[in-house]
């Protein structure tokens, strides 16, 4: 019986041979093949690593410009500074102002109107705004007698303008202007609803900024005239706030700028927008 069962046991194990040396060569290929993936997995996430280093890297690099870019800032801001202001618009001017601003590297304030005509003016108010100016609440109506005659008045036209400018650009200005100024001749004639108003714009964080220059360009059409007013006025001031209007009566001062900027730069003076967390004038 013996000797019947061992060539076939002998059989089914040479049969079984190869098999079981497939088999294990497959099991060292799957280990293999393993170790190999583990091993490009290591290497991916120290690629992955790498890369985020290079991003950290990256953005600490641009920290630290913003840090130098805000120090040089601080110096020029203990400078001799001008800040060139631009009320009632938009109009059909900004768009060349904008220009203009752009070509002398110069940021500026605008505050603006709501109740301009100007097909344009929401389109002008976002560029002010994505081209790195300051933004500022005129008033929607700019009517004295109106937004004068009671303090309720004033806050009810204020507060039209801050909606629409947030629908229009995403941001509720800080900063404003009153019309004519905190103290100019019109709001003298209402110099109680006017204390109240400036009582109310302190007590709600509202920054409300007047000038200590005058551009010239309400009593006159003369660029010449418009830079020897604002170089007489700015002579002797550390911080210059210079009063233009940017409607379509007032074009000619797209002349002026450029003498103004030129004269002032050479006389050290640097240019920015408001900012009234560092700087703002009041009468």
């Amino acid at each position: 019986m013996k000797k019947i069962w061992l060539p076939t046991v002998i059989m089914l194990l040479l049969l079984a041979l190869p098999v079981l040396l497939l088999y294990r060569s497959h099991q060292q290929l799957l280990s293999m093949e393993e170790t190999q993936l583990q091993e490009e997995r290591r290497q991916w996430q120290l690629i992955d690593r790498i890369e985020q280093l290079k991003k950290q890297e990256e953005i600490l690099q641009e920290q630290n410009a913003l840090l130098q870019q805000e120090k040089q800032d601080l110096v020029i801001r203990a400078e001799k500074q001008v800040y060139l202001t631009f009320d009632d618009g938009p109009s059909v001017v900004t768009e060349d102002l904008l220009a203009l601003l752009l070509e002398l590297h110069i940021k500026a304030t605008f505050f603006v109107v709501g109740a301009n005509p100007s097909e344009y003016k929401e389109s002008m108010m976002r560029r002010i705004v994505q081209e790195g100016h300051s933004l500022g609440n005129h008033s929607y109506s700019h009517r004295y007698s109106t937004i004068y005659s009671s303090k309720e008045a004033f806050w009810q036209d204020f507060m039209k303008m801050e909606d629409y400018l947030f629908e229009v650009t995403g941001i509720r200005p800080m900063l404003t202007r009153f019309p004519g100024g905190s103290r100019g001749s019109y709001s003298n004639r209402s110099m109680d609803v006017m204390e109240g108003l400036r009582g109310d714009m302190d007590r709600l964080g509202y920054i409300y900024v007047d000038w200590n220059v005058l551009g010239g360009d309400v009593s006159s059409d003369d660029p010449d005239f418009f830079v020897s007013e604002v170089l007489r006025q700015v002579q002797g001031k550390t911080n210059a706030t210079v009063l233009f209007h940017d409607t379509a009566a007032n074009r000619e001062i797209l002349q002026a700028i450029p003498l103004i900027v030129e004269e002032l730069r050479a006389q050290g003076y640097h240019f920015a927008a408001l900012d009234p967390k560092e700087y703002f004038v009041r009468y």
